[in-house]
């Protein structure tokens, strides 16, 4: 489900671009713990981040 939001998200913004690898990297980056993640986390916990692109 989240790769394709993700998908769907930057097919919207960016139109013409490639997404390759982006659903990926989105998730081996939620699996990852917070606190030990590299480069740190830039958005506080809680705060949404997508907006639906229906």
């Amino acid at each position: 489900w989240m790769g394709r939001q993700i998908k769907k998200h930057c097919a919207a913004k960016y139109p013409g671009e490639s997404a390759k690898g982006v659903s990926m990297y989105a998730w081996m980056r939620s699996t990852q713990i917070r606190r030990l993640r590299t480069p740190a986390p830039q958005v506080a916990r809680g705060t949404k981040l997508i907006k639906d692109v229906d």
